[in-house]
């Protein structure tokens, strides 16, 4: 029983965390641009090593959890921070502060759990609160982005 209180109280202080915790408006221009296949179709060479994101990550979090990871950061990453490109001409320094944003949620978040699969969730769960994306996915997509631009998991 003391089990089950000490994680209804560890949810509750999650859901209060991820409530103070705001992200730019610009961010959903991302996310949105996620669902558009006109620009996801555009060849990018994806220059990225494997083996820094192997090197993130620990035995907390889970194998397809990874795999998850890898998958969106080769398919999304050269497009999303595309997309962060186009934000900043528009409206210099809002990717930097989204970037701030998330680091400081992170490092919340790492503060309560030492379960990167647990972190990897509550992020998730953040980003999909927060912009309401169409899928879950989204939400997957934009944390591995972070995960592999070393906001997240260092």
């Amino acid at each position: 029983m003391a089990a089950l209180k000490k994680s209804f109280i560890k949810r509750s202080e999650l859901h209060e965390i991820q409530r103070s915790y705001q992200i730019e408006k610009d961010i959903q221009k991302v996310i949105e641009g996620l669902y558009s296949s006109d620009d996801m179709d555009k060849e990018l060479d994806l220059e990225y090593d494997p083996k820094s994101l192997n090197d993130k990550f620990n035995a907390t979090l889970s194998v397809p959890a990874q795999r998850k990871i890898k998958h969106n950061v080769t398919d999304f990453y050269q497009y999303i921070k595309s997309k962060f490109l186009e934000i900043e001409q528009e409206n210099p320094n809002a990717s930097v502060l989204i970037y701030s944003q998330v680091k400081t949620f992170y490092l919340k978040q790492k503060t309560l759990s030492s379960s990167q699969q647990e972190i990897f969730s509550n992020i998730v769960d953040w980003f999909y609160t927060k912009t309401q994306p169409q899928t879950i996915e989204a939400a997957e997509i934009v944390t591995s982005f972070f995960i592999q631009n070393c906001e997240v998991f260092e």
